[in-house]
């Protein structure tokens, strides 16, 4: 849920920024500076429809006729 709400965020944010911070002090008394900021407005493509695979075929388990599988053992190759 979380992913999704982050997606949905990213992908209508038209600025990106880039902002510089500095921390200092102590764990109890933190000294948070920005140093600095660059914006710049982008454009995001539109969101595409994620696709839709067709549900596979039922499979038959029945048979219709016997079938017959013949398995060829291959000679192994040593090196």
């Amino acid at each position: 849920m979380a992913a999704l709400a982050i997606d949905q965020v990213l992908t209508s944010a038209k600025v990106i920024s880039n902002i510089k911070f500095s921390l200092t002090g102590t764990f109890d008394e933190p000294v948070l500076n920005e140093l600095g900021r660059d914006s710049k407005e982008v454009s995001l493509p539109a969101r595409a429809k994620p696709l839709v695979e067709p549900a596979p075929e039922p499979v038959d388990s029945s048979l219709q006729q016997p079938v017959s599988i013949h398995v060829v053992e291959e000679e192994s190759v040593s090196g």
